[in-house]
């Protein structure tokens, strides 16, 4: 844990920034990456209510250390720059030992990060069958909550 300068409370190494976020600042994050994952599935196929609700609550609505440092909303690692696509990476300092790997992918702003991580969701292939049966429910007609329900509750198996 971290005490910010002049102030008391501590901030826990994965935890939002204290005293953040505010209701106006929740309300300003989904107005923010809402628009944002609807493109991410319009492109990518993954649901948008999914790619928020992750974003939301791996980052805090956005104060998190990565997404403040990083614009890393997913607290997606990084590997290799070519498993990043190129991109650069954020060392998460305060991160305990025992949590392998405290390389996070540093992206250039909130829309390439949720571009990146609905692309990887959409590819990978613990993902990838569940992404184009979300589709396939779309395109014949179920709801959007009860489609983006089955994409969650898919028993994923790691490839």
């Amino acid at each position: 844990m971290f005490a910010l300068p002049g102030h008391a409370e501590e901030w826990g190494c994965y935890d939002p920034q204290p005293g953040h976020p505010t209701e106006a600042e929740k309300k300003r994050f989904i107005s923010e990456i809402s628009p944002l994952a609807v493109m991410a599935e319009r492109t990518h196929g993954v649901p948008a209510a999914v790619i928020s609700a992750m974003a939301i609550a791996e980052s805090g609505y956005g104060w998190t250390r990565t997404a403040l440092e990083a614009h890393n909303l997913f607290g997606w690692k990084f590997y290799s720059s070519s498993s990043a696509s190129g991109r650069n990476y954020y060392v998460l300092s305060c991160q305990p030992a025992e949590d392998k790997n405290n390389k996070y992918v540093k992206f250039s702003d909130t829309a390439d990060a949720i571009d990146f991580v609905a692309g990887k969701l959409a590819t990978l292939p613990a993902y990838l069958s569940d992404t184009r049966k979300y589709l396939q429910a779309r395109q014949s007609g179920k709801s959007v909550a009860d489609a983006s329900k089955d994409w969650i509750n898919a028993d994923r198996k790691a490839a």
